[in-house]
C-alpha cells in the first residue's frame, strides 16, 4: 500500500521537473521562429530598397558634375572664399543621400512597419540603424546594412538582448557618360564598320553603309542582278515565296530579295571601333582617306 503511494508521488515529481523544461523548449522554439520571420521580412525590405537604390546612382554623378562646374567658376575668387566653400563637400552630401538617409527612408516605405513594431526588435522601426551603410565611388557598389537589437522575452538576467546585422549589396546604375577628353580624342579617332563588313569607313554617312532599297515587281525578279552581277535569292528571314507577290524589295549590295521593308535582313548594324582595332579590314574605296 505504501509502495504504491510512493510510486505515484515519484511520477508527480518527475512531471513537475520535466514539464517546465518542455514548456521552455517550446517557447524558445516559437521565439526562434519569430526571429526568423522578422529577419526574412527585413531582408525582403533590404532587397526592395537595393533595387530602388540601383536606379538613383546618377545622383552622385550629378553632384560631382555640379562640383566641377562650380570649381571652374571660382578661378577669380580669393583663397579665403575658396576655403569657405571647401568646407562643404558635395561628396559627403551625395554619399549620405545614397546611403543612410535615403536607404532608411525607402526601407520604411517598402516594409510592413506593423510587423516590425510588434516584433522582438527593440524599439521597432525606430530601433533600425542604417549608419553602417556605404557607397563605394570607385566600384559603384551600394552596401545597405541595417543593425538592430533583438529582445529575448525571458525573465532571466543572465540572458541579455543581442545585436543582429543584415545587409544587401547592389551595383548602382550610373549610366554611360558621353563625355571624353580632348586629349583622348586627338590620340586616336574612330571608324565605322558594318556588322559583317570587311572594310572600314571614315564616315557613318558613307553610301555603302546606307542601304539603298529598291522596290521591284515579281516578273522582274529572275532577271534582276546586284552590283556584283549576282542573282537574288529568297531571304532566309522573311522567306518570301517566289513570284507569289506583286512586289519585292532588294538592295544593290545584297543578294537576297525580301517580302517587306521591315525584314531585319534589310537592316544594317553599324559598329564604332578605334582605328587601332581595324585589323585586316581595308579602307572603303568611297569614303577612305586618300
Amino acid at each position: 500500500m505504501n509502495n504504491n503511494k510512493l510510486s505515484k508521488a515519484s511520477i508527480t515529481v518527475e512531471a513537475s521537473l520535466v514539464l517546465p523544461i518542455f514548456i521552455f523548449a517550446m517557447y524558445a522554439f516559437i521565439f526562434f521562429l519569430q526571429v526568423l520571420n522578422v529577419q526574412e521580412e527585413i531582408q525582403q525590405g533590404l532587397l526592395r530598397t537595393a533595387r530602388y537604390c540601383e536606379k538613383i546612382g546618377y545622383v552622385y554623378d550629378y553632384v560631382m558634375d555640379y562640383e566641377a562646374e562650380e570649381k571652374s567658376k571660382q578661378t577669380d575668387q580669393n583663397q579665403q572664399h575658396e576655403n569657405e566653400d571647401s568646407s562643404i563637400d558635395p561628396r559627403e552630401i551625395a554619399t549620405y543621400l545614397i546611403t543612410s538617409g535615403l536607404m532608411q527612408a525607402k526601407f520604411g516605405e517598402v516594409i510592413d512597419q506593423h510587423i516590425i513594431n510588434k516584433s522582438c526588435v527593440v524599439g521597432g522601426m525606430q530601433g533600425l540603424n542604417f549608419l553602417l551603410s556605404s557607397y563605394d565611388v570607385e566600384t559603384n557598389i551600394a552596401d545597405i546594412i541595417v543593425q538592430y537589437k533583438v529582445h529575448i522575452p525571458i525573465g532571466l538576467s543572465i540572458i541579455d538582448d543581442f545585436y543582429v546585422i543584415q545587409k544587401s549589396k547592389v551595383r548602382v546604375f550610373v549610366g554611360l557618360s558621353n563625355t571624353y577628353s580632348e586629349e583622348e580624342d586627338t590620340d586616336e579617332d574612330c571608324v565605322y564598320i558594318a556588322e559583317t563588313g570587311t572594310v572600314y569607313h571614315e564616315s557613318k554617312d558613307c553610301t555603302y553603309l546606307k542601304l539603298s532599297i529598291t522596290k521591284i515587281t515579281g516578273n522582274r525578279l529572275d532577271n534582276q542582278r546586284n552590283s556584283s552581277g549576282a542573282k537574288y535569292y529568297a531571304c532566309e528571314i522573311c522567306k518570301p515565296e517566289h513570284k507569289q507577290q506583286e512586289y519585292y524589295y532588294i538592295t544593290k549590295q545584297g543578294n537576297r530579295y525580301h517580302s517587306n521593308t521591315n525584314c531585319s535582313g534589310l537592316k544594317r548594324t553599324i559598329n564604332v571601333i578605334k582605328r587601332s582595332e581595324v585589323g585586316n579590314r581595308r579602307a572603303c574605296a568611297r569614303c577612305g582617306k586618300q
